[in-house]
């Protein structure tokens, strides 16, 4: 039985394949590129509420700070990389 609801996100589970076999650089661009603004916050509110989770757990993990949303001109690369420092923060640790 789940004790937890899994949602899923094409950006997110996009990351997760392509994490580790291509570039950090190359990863943004595609994501860029083929994703609309929507699709990456989305999966930047998962993330952060995937972070959320964890920080009620753990209390001697320091986590990084990512502002919940993002304005301006650059908008969708800035949010693009506040997912990318999360899932990249995500991945690392070993839960």
């Amino acid at each position: 039985m789940v004790d937890r609801a899994v949602l899923v996100n094409n950006a997110v589970c996009f990351l997760c394949n392509k994490s580790g076999k291509t570039g950090l650089k190359l990863l943004k661009a595609a994501l860029l590129d083929f994703y609309y603004v929507k699709v990456v916050c989305d999966a930047k509110c998962q993330l952060t509420e995937d972070i959320e989770t964890l920080k009620s757990s753990l209390t001697t993990t320091t986590f990084p700070h990512v502002p919940r949303t993002r304005d301006g001109e650059s908008r969708m690369s800035r949010e693009l990389d506040d997912t990318l420092t999360m899932f990249t923060f995500l991945m690392s640790k070993s839960y």
